[in-house]
Formats: C-alpha cells, structure tokens, sequence
C-alpha cells in the first residue's frame, strides 16, 4: 500500500504538478475528507480563543486607561481602532493575493516578493528596537486584528490559497 501523499496524487493528471501542502490544512484539501474537516474546526477553534484573548487584552489596556481621563482613553482607543484597521486591511489583501495568485506563505514565492519581505522584517526589527516597551501595548490590537481577520475567513467555502491550487490542477472549482 502507498503513501497517503501517493494515494492523493493518484487522481492527479499524468505529468500534473504536484500540489503545495497548504498552511494550516496540508494536502488534506485534496479530498476534503475527515482529516480537511477537522483541521478546518480546530483552527477556526483555535483563532475564536485566540481573538477573545487578544481583545480581552486589548479591553484590559483601554479600562486601564480610563482613569488616566478622557484624553488618554481618547488616544489609546483611536490608536488601537487606526492599527486594527489598518492590519485587518493588510491581512486581507495579503489573503486575497494568495486566493488569486497562489503565493504560498512559508513556500518558495517570487524574488520580488522576498526582497520586500526582507525589506519588511528589517523596518519591524528596527522599530522594536526603537519603540522597545510601547510595542508590548501596541502588539496588543496587531494581534487582536490579524487573528480576528483570520478567524472570519476560516468560515469560508476554501481554506487560504485552496482555490488558486483547486484551478491550477483542475479540480472542481
């Protein structure tokens, strides 16, 4: 008997590539049986506790705030709203290329896009240096907003980069 990895190529066309392992789900997204189900369940399980943490967080820091007086309470919440928004905005951009595109994250991707996320992590690593302390307050919305983003899009009919992959061989999409 065969690998499963060989058992999910077998309805591949002769001489088709063979699929990227996607995050998250593998190559269970083949055939969609149990094993794509559960992975499916148990992240969208682990993002809902992973969003109620971060925004728990985030509503520890704002009632912290509040007796500090309106301004302070002001700022905090309008910094926390701008980079929700702005990392949910990214994030999704990020999703959509990768439905349309197919760029895996953590796979091979082009040279452009290397550079610019080498340009990306340098300008991070730089400004944790720098901001040091405020970042631990600041990470909070970051992460709050990037694990909710997630979390509503795992409720979709395909897992991220499953539809680019599902075209790319052929199969029913």
């Amino acid at each position: 008997m065969g690998s499963s990895a060989r058992r999910r190529h077998h309805g591949l066309p002769p001489g088709a590539i063979p699929p990227e392992p996607l995050r998250w789900v593998g190559l269970t997204w083949l055939d969609r049986g149990p094993a794509y189900w559960w992975h499916r369940v148990t992240l969208t399980l682990f993002l809902l506790m992973a969003t109620a943490l971060t925004a728990a967080m985030g509503a520890a820091v704002i009632v912290a705030a509040a007796p500090d007086g309106a301004a302070v309470l002001t700022a905090v919440i309008g910094v926390y709203t701008l980079l929700g928004i702005g990392v949910a905005y990214v994030t999704l951009r990020d999703i959509r290329t990768i439905d349309r595109r197919g760029i895996v994250l953590g796979g091979l991707g082009t040279t452009e896009l290397r550079k610019r996320l080498r340009t990306m992590r340098t300008a991070v690593a730089a400004a944790a240096v720098v901001l040091g302390s405020a970042l631990l307050v600041l990470a909070v919305p970051v992460a709050c907003a990037a694990i909710f983003t997630h979390f509503v899009r795992s409720f979709g009919r395909y897992t991220i980069g499953e539809r680019y992959e599902r075209e790319r061989l052929g199969l029913d999409v």
